[in-house]
């Protein structure tokens, strides 16, 4: 019987939490602010893509500098071998 009357208080307890619940759903604020948490989370989101898709395009140009500048090195490198080359061939032509 003792146990019957805690399980009883325990149920009503417990349906009056539910009701408050869904009367505060009901009333629509708690849902207003829910939305605007979401709505802020999904602002930040954005920043954030948007500043993420920055950093790579800027990343994607400075690897395309870079790689023209070793393109440029490479170049020089091969005429000065050509240049030796040649300086060599007219000392001792073969």
């Amino acid at each position: 019987m003792y146990e019957e009357a805690i399980s009883k208080s325990c149920l009503l307890l417990r349906i009056k939490i539910l009701k408050d619940r869904v009367n505060v759903l009901e009333n629509g604020d708690e849902i207003k602010r829910l939305k605007e948490q979401h709505k802020r989370a999904r602002q930040a989101d954005f920043r954030t893509m948007r500043r993420l898709e920055t950093e790579m395009a800027e990343s994607r140009r400075e690897a395309i500098r870079i790689r023209d500048m070793w393109f440029e090195v490479c170049l020089d490198v091969r005429k000065e071998c050509d240049n030796m080359e040649n300086g060599i061939r007219s000392v001792w032509p073969i």
